[in-house]
């Protein structure tokens, strides 16, 4: 037998339900608060540029597409299986950072330092290390598809299993590196340019 809606019971029930619904929305939103709050970097619409706290932060998995770290302090950082397209590192500090099996297509690392940083497997389509300092970093298993390493100094770094098409290394510095088992398909290479050589860049690119 259905319940008019105007019926005592009718009222309690659907009373109920809306009480029901409420908790469940404001439960959704306290996890979603904390989610937000547990992983400040998430925000595209944030500029992170010159910041610190991060440093040694785990942000592994995150989608920090297009996001600014211009002049940011990232050292020890994990950003392992994030998703950086199109981000901007311009004269960051990543010393050490975790970015293996990361997407960095089209991202700039402009003049950034990446001393010793991890990239194997990394994804570096289109992306620009100009000027950049990646000594002792690992590129293993890495793709450079049109990226740009013009004027980088790369000593000691490891780049096996790396693949390369149509890939920029004029005038870097390769001083021990390593290409074990990289096929160099239509690599562009020129001489590698003396070490204290430094070429200007004062402004981020636009």
């Amino acid at each position: 037998m259905a319940l008019s809606p105007t019926h005592p019971s009718a009222r309690k029930l659907t009373t109920a339900t809306l009480a029901l619904a409420l908790a469940l929305a404001l439960l959704l939103f306290c996890v979603c608060a904390a989610v937000v709050q547990a992983n400040p970097l998430t925000d595209p619409a944030l500029d992170h540029s010159s910041e610190t706290e991060h440093a040694g932060g785990s942000y592994a998995f995150s989608n920090l597409d297009d996001i600014i770290f211009d002049y940011a302090y990232l050292f020890d950082i994990d950003l392992f299986a994030a998703s950086l397209q199109r981000a901007s590192f311009f004269s960051a500090d990543l010393t050490q950072a975790t970015l293996s099996q990361t997407d960095l297509t089209d991202a700039t690392f402009q003049n950034a330092n990446l001393t010793n940083a991890k990239l194997d497997l990394a994804n570096l389509t289109g992306a620009s290390l100009q000027s950049a300092i990646v000594d002792g970093a690992t590129f293993r298993f890495a793709t450079f598809d049109d990226t740009y390493l013009r004027w980088a100094s790369l000593v000691g770094a490891d780049f096996e299993g790396a693949t390369f098409l149509n890939t920029s290394l004029r005038n870097t510095d390769l001083t021990n590196a390593s290409f074990v088992n990289a096929p160099a398909t239509s690599l562009t290479r020129s001489t590698t340019r003396p070490r204290r050589f430094c070429p200007p860049a004062s402004t981020p690119p636009t």
